[in-house]
């Protein structure tokens, strides 16, 4: 059983990274967003089914700890809170319209996979999160000026076409 269900997670993963930028529909009036989060929700639900699914079988309890832990709680926490205490609970649970990823139900969506890939995988989890956040803090401080600059760019809506890595083409 905990190989079928490792299959499940693994499959579905895959099909959350393949399918999810593909996931269009005419039978809604949001072409993308509506129906990208009802993939992921669906997909995160038979992620975490299994998982747990794994861990009963196994009588342990998976889960990875990363250095993102406090973090990712403490945002869990403050968006339960502001969930509750909200003008509008419906779209603090939801999303607004056209933007359905910003709500409750999407933040543990991404919660859930994010623990659910790195505790089913089995590289290095927690030394590949903290070389990533190594990287990410680091970036601003190395010789690397593309990414600020493109990003200036952008803000003063110079778009920039990257051709190859030493030329940079500017179109206005």
């Amino acid at each position: 059983m905990v190989k079928i269900c490792n299959r499940v997670i693994e499959y579905s993963f895959y099909a959350l990274f393949l399918l999810v930028p593909l996931a269009f529909t005419s039978a809604t009036s949001e072409l993308f967003e509506l129906n990208k989060m009802w993939l992921v929700w669906a997909l995160t639900i038979i992620i975490t089914s299994s998982w747990l699914i794994k861990m009963v079988f196994q009588r342990r309890i998976l889960l990875c700890r990363t250095p993102l832990d406090i973090p990712i709680v403490l945002f869990l926490f403050f968006q339960i809170i502001s969930t509750i205490f909200s003008l509008d609970p419906h779209v603090s649970l939801w999303g607004y319209y056209s933007r359905f990823n910003g709500g409750l139900l999407s933040i543990i969506s991404y919660i859930l996979l994010y623990y659910a890939f790195l505790s089913n995988f089995q590289t290095n989890a927690v030394a590949m999160v903290k070389k990533s956040l190594f990287s990410i803090l680091l970036a601003g401080k190395k010789k690397n000026k593309a990414l600020p600059f493109y990003r200036n760019c952008q803000v003063s809506s110079i778009y920039c076409v990257f051709h190859k890595q030493s030329q940079i083409k500017l179109l206005y």
